[in-house]
């Protein structure tokens, strides 16, 4: 009678002996050399990733995602070449802030019309001067961070929405505050970006760049943020968030540092300590102030062009053309 009880040990011990699933590499060849992802012959494998693969592109090839993949996912990709998403079902499953990782200059991903890139677990970094571009009827989701830069001085990470789609639980631009020229240039679209951190290099370390060439940049679209760190308690965001246009809609706190300000901008446009402002909606629309608790009052005369940096809304010191 003992004899079952034996039998659900054995398997309990078995089933807690089975292994963790192993994880594969598969680096792209470019053999079949029609850049195709879906090909097999273009990976080392002879295998198009899939589940518990790790995907590697090397600097120097271009690759083409032209229809939806096979299987229903792989687990993560190093990019340092060229990445075209042209179809929908671009998959990563694994965990992380690299999950996706594009560094390098020569390093870009180009999600265009009709192309869906989701990650269900992870975080998407773009760092070494690696960039993307999101075309409208592109789609980006993030599970976990979109981070436009990471540790290292000098690391950067661009990135531009021309009208797709992006939603992400997190979205850091220079988030570790490094002597760095980080942005995410929003031309359009819809940018549920989730808790969005600001940083910019702490001030005296040379790391300032032209105004409009770093932070983040707000041409137009619809933006939303369920919370602003424009600088942080141990950084300098000193001028590093544009509105030109759009609505930009953020319904958790505004938090800002004190910092530097212009000789020429009065006193009354920076606040005298650093600042956490709770509110249940903020919001920007075209180039109307930020609303909050206390709301800023514009500098510099009609507020026809403005800029947001943790402390005021400003005129016009730049153009549209900044955006680029």
């Amino acid at each position: 009678m003992k004899t079952p009880k034996l039998i659900l040990i054995l398997a309990g011990c078995l089933a807690l002996a089975v292994p963790a699933p192993a994880q594969f590499f598969a680096n792209w060849s470019g053999g079949a050399g029609d850049n195709d992802w879906n090909n097999p012959l273009n990976w080392d494998t002879l295998e198009v990733p899939g589940p518990g693969t790790n995907a590697i592109i090397g600097a120097a090839f271009n690759v083409d995602y032209n229809t939806p993949m096979a299987a229903p996912s792989f687990s993560i990709l190093s990019c340092a070449g060229v990445l075209n998403i042209n179809a929908a079902g671009f998959t990563v499953d694994g965990a992380g802030d690299g999950a996706i990782g594009f560094a390098g200059s020569a390093s870009r991903l180009a999600i265009n019309p009709g192309g869906a890139v989701s990650l269900t677990a992870g975080g998407l970094t773009l760092s070494n001067a690696a960039g993307l571009s999101l075309a409208s009827g592109g789609s980006l989701t993030v599970a976990g961070n979109f981070l436009l830069g990471r540790n290292g001085t000098g690391n950067t990470g661009f990135a531009t929405n021309d009208g797709g789609f992006i939603s992400a639980a997190a979205t850091g631009v220079n988030p570790n505050n490094n002597s760095s020229t980080s942005r995410l240039v929003i031309n359009g679209g819809t940018n549920n970006l989730g808790n969005v951190v600001v940083k910019r290099s702490a001030a005296g370390s040379g790391g300032f760049s032209a105004l409009g060439t770093e932070g983040l940049l707000i041409s137009n679209g619809i933006v939303t943020m369920t919370s602003f760190d424009l600088g942080g308690s141990d950084g300098n965001s000193f001028l590093t968030a544009y509105l030109a246009n759009g609505a930009v809609t953020n319904t958790g706190r505004h938090d800002r540092p004190p910092g530097h300000r212009p000789a020429a901008v009065p006193a009354f446009c920076k606040p005298a300590a650093s600042s956490s402002v709770p509110v249940s909606t903020a919001s920007i629309s075209g180039a109307i102030p930020l609303i909050t608790a206390s709301p800023f009052t514009p500098c510099w005369g009609a507020p026809t062009w403005s800029r947001v940096s943790f402390w005021e809304i400003q005129t016009a010191r730049t153009s549209p053309g900044r955006f680029g």
